[in-house]
């Protein structure tokens, strides 16, 4: 077998069919976290709690509205798509972690599953044959959290769904591209009926852990967001930013308080899928938030929040 083949059936092993049509996947440990048989350890949940419980702390003494979102497993949105002997778990670690933060810190965290659920009556919220949500399913997350964010910060622009436009589309998910034959879709992109200038005056072009964007809406009275993320927000950014006058986009799961306090945004927002939140390293340890010892922004980036505070449209 070519070094190909092998790597494509190695992938393909990792893919559950469900029924209708919907394939789900085995990657980082997901089944094993969605199913309760890898429950975070104490230790881990106080290194979850500790990590968040401090990013809202931190951005409420400075004056920024923090937000963070949990982005549930298409296992558990789609879960009576899933093979009968798999059944998430109510002591699954995104509600581990959430049940063990303080009132004030868990109303600023949000995990969508029920209204992910219920709007399927309207459109699909994940997609048959990728691991990711569908762009309907970005903007409604896009509503959630500046539905929630207007109550501390005033947004006077906020894209409604009926500014949105669909377009069809065939589509080989992440999922579908494993198999033989390769399996697709027809699904649905987003976009906006009156387009808002925006330019995206920084990115450095990386394609993982460390890929930065710094994007300017024209109306520079608008306020100002820094986003946490990964590759789930790429449904998500199209509607932030016109929302935002600057929005400065990171691929990380840690806080970059250098970062932050070089930007001075008005919105700090984390989004994240579950399945990061305890998934285990290629040496069998979980994968924790290491804020404060993880890589510094300067080596994940290549370039040092000064830097980036110079890039702007605007200077």
């Amino acid at each position: 077998m070519s070094d190909a083949a092998d790597t494509r059936a190695r992938l393909a092993a990792k893919v559950i069919q469900g029924a209708d049509g919907y394939l789900f996947h085995r990657d980082h440990d997901a089944v094993d976290q969605v199913t309760g048989a890898l429950p975070l350890a104490p230790q881990d949940v106080a290194a979850w709690r500790d990590s968040i419980e401090t990013r809202a702390a931190w951005c409420k003494a400075n004056g920024i509205a923090f937000r963070m979102m949990i982005i549930p497993e298409k296992h558990v949105v789609y879960a009576d798509k899933l093979p009968p002997t798999i059944v998430p778990a109510a002591d699954r670690p995104a509600l581990q972690i959430l049940a063990s933060l303080d009132a004030d810190t868990r109303a600023l965290c949000s995990y969508p599953v029920q209204p992910l659920i219920d709007a399927r009556s309207a459109r699909e919220t994940y997609l048959q044959t990728d691991t990711h949500w569908t762009f309907y399913a970005g903007f409604l997350a896009y509503r959630m959290l500046v539905d929630d964010l207007a109550r501390s910060v005033p947004l006077p622009v906020r894209i409604d769904e009926a500014d949105l436009s669909f377009a069809a589309r065939t589509h080989v998910g992440d999922l579908g591209v494993r198999l033989e034959p390769e399996r697709d879709e027809r699904t649905e992109t987003v976009g906006h009926r009156t387009a808002r200038p925006f330019q995206r005056v920084f990115e450095n072009k990386k394609f993982s852990r460390g890929a930065l964007s710094i994007y300017e809406s024209d109306d520079a009275s608008l306020p100002r967001c820094v986003l946490f993320r990964d590759s789930f927000a790429n449904y998500i950014i199209p509607h932030l930013i016109p929302t935002f006058s600057r929005l400065v986009v990171m691929s990380s799961d840690s806080m970059h308080y250098d970062l932050v306090r070089a930007e001075r945004p008005d919105v700090v927002i984390f989004t994240i899928i579950e399945r990061f939140l305890g998934m285990l390293d290629g040496t069998g340890q979980r994968h924790l938030p290491d804020d404060l010892t993880g890589p510094d922004f300067a080596a994940l980036t290549g370039s040092s929040p000064t830097e980036l505070a110079a890039y702007t449209s605007r200077a």
